[in-house]
């Protein structure tokens, strides 16, 4: 071959390059490689011939590179590192497709609406269906780095994150004052926002930070009362409530979920609204697209979730 003439190079020649350089022989090189010397005598030549230059010198002491030889060491060695971060990449994707789709959202519907849909054990009066069944999914706890995150935003705020995500907004949530059967039975119900404020109030503490929750934080805070208890999940307030140790505020489906609790229809409901957001790169593997496009098919077929 002249100078200049284009020799398509594969891999075990350019490991063998590199033999060379690193042992100075081509003798050690074909027994690091596992192949004959006159194979790498062969390859070597033939490279020689593509650079259209000499790449070695043969000294007593063993084989040194030339000028040009270096620079072609260096661009091997550029290859060899490409090749490493492509099977890398190769092995990630495999890994990634394989491992569950992680999903941070509030406990409450984690707990109540996600995980029994994923499971298939939601009861038939679940507020959200999923036409679809989801990928293999773990669930974290809301604030979690994951595939996909569920959160909670003031309607009409910013959503909470840089614009490198994907976001999607997949309703609007709504609470009411709640109460147990029993607690109403010995009780009764109240009729007003004044009446409520009188009430013994059942906390969560979730309540007292988000904006779209002020009015009840309010009468939480200036009721007669006060709050008699203040918990951190709403599988907690949900145990609580079914006490009849006063009222709590619940979404508004949770009769659905458990006849036990009475949604009160005192005041306005109060909303808060659920999105989700990812990154474009996540979204672009399979198991995470189809888990993005089950959520939100579920939500958006909801009315508990886009009623008002």
């Amino acid at each position: 071959m002249g100078e200049g003439t284009a020799v398509a190079t594969d891999l075990t020649t350019i490991r063998l390059l590199m033999a060379i350089a690193d042992s100075g022989s081509f003798n050690r090189a074909a027994s690091i490689v596992g192949i004959k010397e006159s194979t790498v005598s062969r390859r070597m030549s033939e490279l020689e011939q593509a650079a259209g230059i000499p790449l070695f010198l043969k000294r007593t002491t063993g084989t040194e590179l030339t000028e040009a030889g270096r620079q072609v060491v260096a661009a091997a060695e550029s290859v060899m590192e490409a090749v490493v971060k492509f099977d890398d990449a190769v092995s990630g994707v495999g890994r990634a497709v394989q491992r569950p789709v992680t999903i941070s959202a509030p406990e409450g519907l984690s707990s109540y609406i996600l995980a029994p849909l994923s499971s298939g054990f939601a009861p038939p009066t679940c507020p959200v269906r999923f036409s679809d069944a989801l990928p293999p999914v773990s669930f974290l706890p809301l604030g979690t780095p994951a595939d996909i995150e569920v959160i909670l935003v003031q309607p009409g705020a910013p959503i909470p994150k840089t614009s490198d995500y994907v976001s999607r907004k997949l309703g609007l949530m709504q609470f009411r004052p709640a109460a147990s059967r029993g607690y109403l039975e010995a009780n009764g119900a109240p009729q007003t926002v004044a009446d409520l404020a009188r009430r013994p109030i059942l906390q969560h503490s979730a309540y007292t930070i988000l904006p779209s929750f002020a009015r009840w934080a309010d009468i939480a805070a200036t009721g007669a009362n006060g709050p008699v208890v203040t918990v951190s999940t709403s599988s907690a307030l949900h145990r609580v409530t079914l006490t009849g140790a006063g009222i709590s505020l619940l979404p508004t489906f949770s009769e659905l979920l458990d006849p036990s609790v009475v949604v009160l229809p005192v005041g306005e409901p109060l909303g808060v609204e659920v999105w989700a957001v990812a990154l474009p790169e996540t979204l672009s593997l399979p198991t995470a697209k189809r888990a993005w496009e089950v959520l939100s098919h579920g939500f958006h077929s909801s009315v508990w979730f886009n009623a008002g």
